[in-house]
């Protein structure tokens, strides 16, 4: 036997899936500032120590190992930050929009469904951008730590 559920249910069904997937929205831009935080933040950190631990003596031979270490670095930098530049998420007050389920309101419901779900499309398009620059930072950084690995090596046998 098959259980049935009346349009209301639906309706508040419905409801509780479109707040789950923006609140998942959110938290998934909050993942990724954090990963491009993590990401800002050592390739800043490896910036600064390759450009003041090696001596400009010891670095003639591998000048241009180094140059590709800090660009690459710096473009690592560059792509975090621009990870955190994308901010178009919409932001819905609760309060406002829970003032709209007012009950002899028909459609209230429905109305909230369809822009959650709007918002959540916007928020992943935003998303899905933060996480190719995020991308490429990190593949910044594993260029620029595999150069630096190299460089150590060839300047420091």
């Amino acid at each position: 036997m098959a259980a049935t559920t009346t349009p209301s249910e639906f309706e508040d069904m419905m409801l509780d899936l479109a707040w789950k997937n923006y609140q998942e929205m959110g938290q998934w831009s909050r993942d990724i500032d954090t990963k491009a935080q993590i990401v800002a933040s050592t390739a800043g950190i490896l910036l600064g120590l390759s450009a003041t631990i090696l001596s400009p003596k010891s670095v003639e031979q591998a000048r241009w190992l180094l140059v590709g270490v800090n660009g690459a670095l710096f473009l690592s930098l560059l792509l975090a930050i621009a990870a955190f530049m994308v901010r178009k998420h919409h932001i819905l007050d609760t309060r406002r929009a829970l003032e709209t389920l007012g009950i002899d309101q028909a459609g209230a419901k429905r109305t909230l469904v369809a822009t959650l779900s709007g918002f959540e499309i916007e928020n992943r398009r935003s998303n899905y951008t933060k996480v190719r620059w995020l991308k490429g930072s990190i593949w910044a950084l594993l260029a620029s730590l595999l150069l630096l690995a190299i460089a150590s090596v060839y300047l420091f046998p």
